[in-house]
């Protein structure tokens, strides 16, 4: 059977009855690469213009082959370009079948542009980074697995993440996917070290033991490629960076203060992660040695908080003291009229 009638038949329904109604229809998938075999299904998506339009969309089988015809609006097209999600390809590897207008080929070339486009490197980094982030939290429920099942079942969403992030990092894309995967991945730049090997044992596996000890190296090594690049990010000024930062985190002092007069326990520890992890972020941005300053969370005591109050008190000297030696200006009024004075001024 070919496929590809049905896609005609779907154009020569749009241009006849539905114009007005959708932009433009757009094949991906195997028939791109000419890569097919008698079950191959065809891939169609098609953006609308309008709530009719929307309607055309549905799912079909024919001689035992399934089609989705399915409508994807503009503004997920537009997040979609931006790397919010991990199939691109629809974009910058689709095939134009059917388009309404000028204007509507102009608006996909642009997104298309934009998809295809390289990443700037703080964009690249933190959407990489989120992808690490999102493998790890995958890797708790492939620690829970008890079967061989599951442990596979939730290997695969940690390969899904990993995969896409170290596209990021290469400033590429995952165009064909599943069995082809390792082989895209392998042709970048930037891989892992003895990623193949490491990713073929989650596949090849026989406990669950095994896949999490592959797992593990992998979002290692992974993660390792990011942070050994961190060198190439570009600094930013620290006084810049810093300019307004401590008039906001001083609250960090005060919540540990308050949790230690009532006892709060919980809100203690919470805070003084909080604070490390803005510490982090100032720092990290600048590539500013940061003083040495005391431990919150080592100072950590839920039997007795005074401890971490006072520890958060001589991390705020030290921290003030820190900021004003690199230059950087905190602006503190003594009351409301020296606010007052202040404003006058702007």
């Amino acid at each position: 059977m070919d496929v590809t009638q049905a896609a005609n038949l779907l154009i020569e329904k749009i241009k006849k009855d539905y114009s007005e109604d959708i932009a433009v229809v757009c094949m991906m998938g195997s028939h791109i690469y000419h890569e097919t075999h008698a079950k191959s299904d065809l891939d169609l998506y098609f953006i609308p213009k309008t709530e009719r339009g929307y309607a055309l969309g549905f799912v079909f089988i024919i001689e035992g082959i399934g089609f989705d015809f399915w409508p994807i609006s503009w503004e997920r097209i537009e997040r979609i370009a931006r790397r919010e999600e991990k199939i691109t390809s629809i974009i910058t590897e689709g095939k134009l079948l059917y388009v309404s207008s000028d204007e509507d080929f102009a608006r996909f070339e642009s997104v298309k542009v934009r998809a295809l486009g390289s990443l700037g490197f703080e964009e690249r980094y933190q959407k990489a980074m989120a992808q690490i982030r999102a493998a790890k939290a995958a890797c708790f429920d492939v620690s829970l697995a008890k079967s061989m099942t599951d442990a596979r079942r939730h290997a695969i969403t940690v390969l899904g993440h990993l995969a896409e992030g170290i596209a990021l990092w290469n400033d590429a894309t995952i165009k064909r996917g599943r069995g082809k995967i390792l082989k895209e991945i392998m042709n970048m730049t930037h891989v892992p070290d003895h990623f193949e090997k490491r990713y073929e044992k989650v596949f090849l596996a026989e406990q669950p033991d095994d896949i999490r000890s592959a797992l593990f190296e992998l979002v290692t090594s992974t993660e390792r490629i990011f942070h050994e690049s961190e060198d190439t990010r570009p600094s930013l000024v620290f006084v810049e960076v810093a300019s307004g930062f401590y008039e906001e985190f001083v609250n960090m002092y005060h919540k540990i203060e308050r949790a230690y007069e009532t006892d709060d326990f919980q809100t203690a520890l919470i805070v003084a992660k909080e604070a490390e992890n803005e510490l982090a972020w100032l720092f990290r941005d600048s590539k500013t040695v940061p003083p040495k300053l005391p431990d919150l969370i080592d100072a950590y005591d839920p039997t007795d908080l005074s401890r971490i109050f006072k520890a958060s008190k001589k991390h705020q000297q030290m921290l003030v003291s820190f900021l004003e030696d690199q230059g950087v200006a905190i602006r503190t009024f003594q009351d409301m009229d020296g606010l007052k004075d202040y404003l006058d001024t702007l």
